[in-house]
Formats: structure tokens, C-alpha cells, sequence
């Protein structure tokens, strides 16, 4: 799985946070980002592909970040409730890591197809803010139907500190068996 050798780790480890990379490096750092969470990806879902196999098509898959979507489209078969539950921003441009927004288009498109076929295929895609979810009814409103909502993590605590009356399950809400 080493897309780099062995010598430019240890270069890379030894300089600490000191040491950056040179000047035009950068494209590389995006290059050998990109295909490796690709790769990891593709190998994610090939032993989700295996395990489909031997057991059939799983129920319900939830994927929850953009890389797992390769995934959760090999564990679903043509039953299946598939579910994307989008705790970041699926766009790898307006990520936080460095490493992910230089990922250059190329390897980003992989990803965007995969985002695509499993959105197409969503009975549901959950955000965890309304802001998110608003985003994502405009970045999915021709590739779909499924309905965006956005969900909190947490229920709200009464005055007394205790957990409040427990309100209906989520699957009772969103009107699933």
C-alpha cells in the first residue's frame, strides 16, 4: 500500500513539524493524498463486496463520509435502504486537512461519481446542521429524490438535568418499518 518509499517517510518524520515540503511539492502532496484515500476506498469496499457475497445484500447501509460511499453502493442490493448520513461536507475543496483540498480534479471526479450513484440510489441523506442540510438539497437537487433533513445528535435535557421524556424513535419519525 506504500505509494511513497520507505526514505521519504523517514525524511518526512525526522524533519518534525519543521520541515515543509519545497516549493511545487504541493501538487504531489495532493496527488499522493488523492489516490491514496482512493485506493483505501476501493479496498474499503472490496471486503464489503466480498462480505455482501457471502452473506447477501444488507437491509439498511449508512455511509457516513464521502470515502465510504464506494462502500455502502457495494453492501446494498436492489432492496436495500441506503442511507447518507453527511457529517462533513461532501465538497473535498471546502475541507479542513490541507492534504484533502489539494487532491487535484482527476481524483476528485472518482469520488464525486461515487457521491453521485449512491445519492441517486439514497432513501434518506441526514446533515447535521440545517446550513449543511441546505447545502446539500442544492448540491443534490438533480441527482435525486431522497429527502434531506437535518438531524440533531443529541436529545435536550429537562430543567433537572434529567434526559427528557423520550420522544419518537427516529425510524417512527421518518416513517421507515
Amino acid at each position: 500500500d506504500r505509494l511513497m518509499p520507505r526514505w521519504v517517510h523517514a525524511v518526512w518524520r525526522a524533519g518534525g513539524e519543521r520541515w515543509r515540503a519545497p516549493r511545487g511539492m504541493a501538487v504531489f502532496a495532493g496527488w499522493w493524498s488523492g489516490v491514496r484515500q482512493w485506493r483505501r476506498a476501493a479496498r474499503f469496499a472490496r471486503a464489503v463486496r466480498a462480505a455482501t457475497r457471502r452473506h447477501g445484500p444488507w437491509d439498511i447501509v449508512i455511509a457516513t463520509d464521502i470515502f465510504a460511499l464506494a462502500a455502502g453502493l457495494a453492501a446494498g442490493g436492489p432492496g436495500s435502504f441506503r442511507v447518507y448520513d453527511a457529517t462533513e461536507i461532501p465538497d473535498l475543496r471546502q475541507r479542513t486537512a490541507p492534504a484533502l483540498r489539494q487532491i487535484p480534479a482527476p481524483v476528485r471526479w472518482v469520488f464525486r461519481q461515487w457521491e453521485h450513484a449512491y445519492v441517486r440510489d439514497a432513501g434518506l441523506v441526514l446533515a447535521t446542521s440545517h446550513a449543511l442540510a441546505r447545502y446539500l438539497r442544492r448540491r443534490y437537487r438533480r441527482h435525486g429524490t431522497a429527502p434531506v433533513l437535518a438531524v440533531r445528535n443529541a436529545a435536550s435535557d429537562n430543567r433537572d438535568g434529567l434526559p427528557a421524556a423520550p420522544a419518537p424513535g427516529l425510524r417512527a419519525r421518518l416513517g421507515l418499518p
